[in-house]
């Protein structure tokens, strides 16, 4: 992969990826870092996706190689894991430890673990809710990124999907914290694909996941997104104000 180091470790799921091509700059300095967790399920793990990088990597990607800014990103999401999982909870405690401060911690949920299993909203929103605290304690910032959208949206989930993502982007807004961003990647796709006149059988593979076209199109959609909330990109350290 021409321009990037991609150091694949052996734990499951966990992908490390370091932009070596804008590691410095034209003066030969550095080029700021942004160090970045992510967290989630099969979709943000890249499931499915010929690259393995899945539209959340693909994303960040994307805006630093905008903004000119060398991304170290640490993938920790679990294909199947639920948000009420407790070993994320106590991962996440680790993982945001090891990243140290002002670092950005993406939580990327597909949602469809849970919905599966019938999990309980208030568990969902109760895990997420502990999140996003975990890592706001360590002065993190927090992106919330929504799931891309999956054949399961349009049919066995309809109506159960998005009211658990409204549901979810309520409890983000609830925090009012200025270092809590959103990015509602679930709307967004679907607006495009009915924009385009395209069906979700083109951009997703089986009932539950993005194919490598849908993990382009919502990574493209999350970079363009992050280009409006983070008109100045958020590295550390001393890394300047978001606002």
């Amino acid at each position: 992969m021409t321009g990037r180091a991609r150091q694949l470790l052996g734990v499951a799921g966990l992908l490390v990826v370091s932009l070596a091509l804008v590691g410095m700059g034209h003066t030969g300095r550095p080029r700021p870092r942004i160090s970045i967790v992510i967290v989630g399920g099969s979709a943000a793990d890249g499931w499915l996706d010929k690259t393995h990088e899945g539209y959340v990597v693909r994303g960040l990607l994307d805006y630093a190689r905008a903004h000119h800014v060398q991304a170290d990103i640490v993938n920790h999401a679990i294909p199947g894991a639920r948000v009420v999982n407790p070993s994320v909870k106590r991962g996440l405690v680790h993982w945001v430890r090891q990243a140290g401060r002002d670092a950005v911690v993406v939580l990327a949920w597909g949602m469809l673990n849970d919905l599966k299993r019938h999990t309980p909203t208030r568990a969902v929103l109760a895990a997420l809710a502990q999140q996003i605290t975990i890592a706001l304690a360590q002065h993190d910032t927090v992106l919330i990124v929504t799931p891309p959208a999956t054949r399961a949206s349009y049919r066995q989930f309809l109506r159960a999907e998005p009211r658990l993502v409204a549901a979810e982007l309520a409890l983000a807004r609830s925090f009012d914290s200025p270092r809590l961003y959103i990015d509602n990647v679930f709307a967004s796709e679907r607006r495009d694909l009915a924009q385009m006149g395209l069906a979700i059988t083109a951009v997703t593979r089986g009932p539950f996941h993005p194919n490598t076209l849908g993990a382009a199109l919502a990574g493209r959609l999350l970079a363009a997104s992050l280009r409006r909330l983070w008109p100045h990109p958020p590295t550390s350290p001393s890394r300047p104000p978001l606002h």
